[in-house]
């Protein structure tokens, strides 16, 4: 196929065409920042409501969805401005040092918060009881603030903030930061944490298999297993299983972005902007589709958005009520419902 050319666009063409293609991923970024904002939000109102959310590995899941808000309140809108408003972006170079290092800090912080997350699944399944005991709800809020302060201390420490103008007409990480740390942030902080993630899950869930075949249909105690705490340990299983699939989605959208930024930053001929932009956006899917991915793995946090989204319905269905229609008089009217149960409708 013979190439093509490109001699036959003016000067204006190629500019609308430039335009056109800033415009379409100024609208792309916005559609990604209202599915995260409102998908994390629902995630953190229904953990702060629901009594049945707020378990020690649920508290991970909300320190997640912090920081994917953080990411569309502050990493996600500069990207938007470089596509729609060059003139602010190339005048303040500051906005370009903001970019780069708060999408180090919310990665790291996803990172860490999936390693601990990891961490607590596999005491909870190997070291049932020991588990109970230890990890408390307040022990894993300091983990969650641990984890918060060693992003902060790992990605404004290493920064370089400057005037550069350089760097409003080529953001790269290698503009914030040097080069070995752009690898040192790649291969050590979320490459080596990814692989140690995935080890941990695959003994996690072998072990919760193991757990739940050494109880008997007929309720023995075999292998110094105490039967009475068999449905926590299902229940761990599952919410183990959750996790499983939360780090699996986060190295299908985060790693191959991580890759390009190895490539790209060695200067290696071939990597395109087509790639830059496809795995960035990438990257911005993992949050936006979070609270969905929770919403289809989890029941429990299924049942929780749709009590919150669909509160009315969730009581019809509960209390086993006829939907109200217009012409039938023993339907129940959600006025005359809110009157009279208001108590019930509250605790439910």
């Amino acid at each position: 196929m013979a190439p093509v050319d490109t001699s036959v666009f003016g000067a204006g063409d190629m500019e609308d065409i430039s335009r056109a293609g800033d415009l379409i991923n100024g609208v792309a970024f916005s559609v990604l920042i209202l599915f995260t904002m409102f998908g994390n939000l629902l995630i953190i109102a229904t953990t702060l409501k629901s009594k049945n959310l707020r378990f020690r590995t649920h508290f991970y899941i909300a320190s997640l969805s912090v920081a994917n808000l953080l990411m569309a309140g502050v990493v996600m809108p500069l990207r938007v401005v470089s596509f729609l408003d060059k003139s602010t972006w190339f005048a303040k170079p500051q906005l370009c040092d903001t970019y780069g290092s708060f999408f180090v800090l919310f990665c790291t912080v996803t990172v860490y918060t999936l390693a601990f997350m990891s961490l607590d699944r596999y005491f909870s399944i190997s070291r049932y009881k020991w588990y109970q005991k230890f990890l408390t709800n307040f022990r894993t809020c300091c983990f969650i603030v641990l984890c918060w302060s060693i992003a902060v201390l790992v990605t404004f420490s290493f920064a370089k903030f400057d005037n550069d103008s350089a760097k409003s007409i080529d953001c790269k990480l290698s503009k914030t930061y040097t080069t070995i740390y752009v690898y040192i942030f790649v291969s050590i902080e979320v490459l080596t944490p990814t692989s140690f993630m995935l080890i941990l899950q695959w003994k996690v869930m072998k072990t919760a298999v193991g757990q739940t075949h050494r109880v008997d249909v007929r309720g023995r105690e075999i292998k110094n297993l105490d039967y009475a705490d068999f449905p926590s340990i299902s229940k761990e299983s599952t919410w183990s299983k959750v996790v499983v699939r939360i780090t699996l989605s986060f190295v299908i959208f985060w790693i191959p972005r991580c890759i390009f930024l190895l490539l790209d930053n060695s200067n290696t001929e071939g990597v395109h902007e087509v790639a830059d932009g496809l795995t960035e956006i990438m990257t911005y899917c993992f949050p936006a589709s979070f609270a969905l991915l929770l919403g289809y793995w989890s029941k429990e946090f299924k049942q929780e958005f749709a009590n919150v989204l669909c509160p009315y319905s969730c009581y019809q269905k509960a209390k086993n009520m006829k939907k109200y229609r217009l012409g039938e008089p023993n339907a129940v009217k959600p006025s005359a419902m809110y009157k009279k149960h208001v108590k019930n409708f509250a605790t439910s």
